[in-house]
């Protein structure tokens, strides 16, 4: 019987049972249990997982009344529906192995409840193929007698060779006790999804910790950068304020030891001898018709060279070039006014740079000592006080009038306006 109904399975839904080769190898042990086997072994409930991930069950009856539920995968529907078979088998053992099955009153319905669901379209094409279908089986299988091989049968499984294919049936016990592990299983993968949801979670919340800590620490480290900035403007604006106060305090001095001297300018003049010396330019008296500034118009120390600048304009310069060159003196004039002279707009009212005759009277009043160490010359004045010049060509207040001032000698030289030279300040 059982060979009948899985034989019935193959020829009526190919998709209702699933195939496996080899499940079990062919031996003497297994010749001997299907031929011993009772009759009784065929006639309770048979279950096989088919292509669709679902189980068929088969209930083979003492009486021969046989019964399928299973699934069809109609292609045209998209849709699993649930399939109920009935039929009438004999069978009759004529070899050791070999049945002799006869199916007849076979009955194919569907489940009502599932179909009503698929869309009514949908639902007429698979009325119709399905019609079609029980008709055509029916026609191959009325009165028609197959032979069918039975490979193994036991208490709890059962192997049927037909149609050139294996398939493998397993007993009820066998079916809950798989149902048992797949539940196992499944709660088993509930479990490990729910470890794997935790351990993603966990990972989420350390990372957002992680964050929150590096977004702490990056405020942290901003708050004490901002912090330190604050104390370092502090500190500068703390420690200009002493340099400037100590300029002040040292200004008064000055203009205490200087007294007499200023006293014999102007207001203005004034103001720009106190200002200047703020600055780091002190007028030195050499015993000459005009003091002498300690060092050249942006120099930081008296041996330095100090800003060059073209004859007749006030912006410094490192080299002349004609589309560069734009003096704020006219053509016409040959001499610097408080306008156009560098000394005048760096120091204020009273300084210039020198003239001809300044320069002149500096040479040849004063005693010279050259130094090699900073390449420069120290002119001693008749009071014993001295400047020191670098080694250069510096600006007079007249056009194309220049003073050398190298280590074989002083001198007027020739200096076109283009000249890049230094300007050392002097005030009456």
């Amino acid at each position: 019987m059982k060979q009948i109904v899985l034989c019935l399975l193959a020829f009526f839904i190919s998709n209702s049972v699933f195939s496996q080769r080899n499940e079990w190898e062919w031996n003497e042990h297994t010749k001997d249990v299907a031929y011993e086997a009772p009759i009784s072994k065929f006639t309770k409930k048979w279950y096989s997982r088919n292509n669709d991930g679902y189980y068929d069950i088969l209930i083979m009856r003492p009486n021969g009344t046989c019964t399928f539920e299973g699934t069809t995968n109609n292609d045209e529907t998209g849709f699993v529906i649930p399939i109920k078979l009935t039929f009438s088998a004999t069978w009759k053992r004529i070899e050791r192995l070999t049945f002799l099955v006869t199916y007849t009153n076979m009955k194919s319905t569907v489940d009502q409840s599932v179909l009503a669901k698929i869309p009514a379209r949908r639902r007429d094409i698979f009325k119709k193929s399905f019609a079609q279908y029980e008709v055509s089986q029916k026609k191959k299988i009325v009165g028609r007698k197959e032979k069918h091989s039975i490979l193994k049968v036991d208490d709890d499984h059962l192997i049927m060779l037909c149609g050139g294919r294996y398939y493998y049936y397993m007993s009820e016990r066998l079916y809950k006790r798989k149902l048992d592990e797949n539940a196992l299983a499944e709660k088993e993968k509930i479990r490990e999804e729910k470890e794997r949801q935790a351990a993603e979670t966990k990972r989420v919340e350390e990372e957002r910790r992680r964050a929150e800590e590096a977004r702490k620490a990056e405020e942290v480290r901003k708050a004490e950068d901002a912090r330190r900035a604050e104390e370092a403007r502090n500190a500068e604006v703390l420690r200009k304020a002493k340099e400037e106060a100590e300029k002040d305090r040292k200004a008064e001095q000055y203009a205490l030891e200087n007294h007499d001297y200023l006293q014999k300018l102007s207001p203005e003049k004034q103001e720009s001898v106190i200002n200047a010396y703020k600055m780091g330019y002190e007028l030195v008296d050499l015993g000459l018709s005009v003091r002498w500034a300690n060092m050249n118009i942006g120099a930081k120390r008296p041996a330095d060279r100090g800003y060059l600048f073209s004859w007749g304009e006030i912006e410094p310069t490192e080299g002349y070039e004609d589309k560069n060159y734009q003096p704020i003196v006219p053509n016409n004039v040959d001499f610097l006014d408080d306008n156009s002279d560098p000394a005048t707009l760096t120091l204020g009212k009273g300084f210039h740079t020198p003239t001809i005759e300044q320069w002149k009277e500096l040479k040849k009043k004063c005693k010279r000592k050259v130094s090699d160490v900073n390449k420069c010359v120290i002119f001693i004045g008749p009071n014993g006080n001295s400047i020191t010049l670098p080694f250069f060509t510096y600006s007079s207040n007249k056009r194309y009038d220049g003073w050398h001032v190298l280590d074989y000698g002083t001198g007027k030289s020739f200096a076109t306006p283009f000249s890049c030279m230094p300007v050392r300040p002097v005030m009456e």
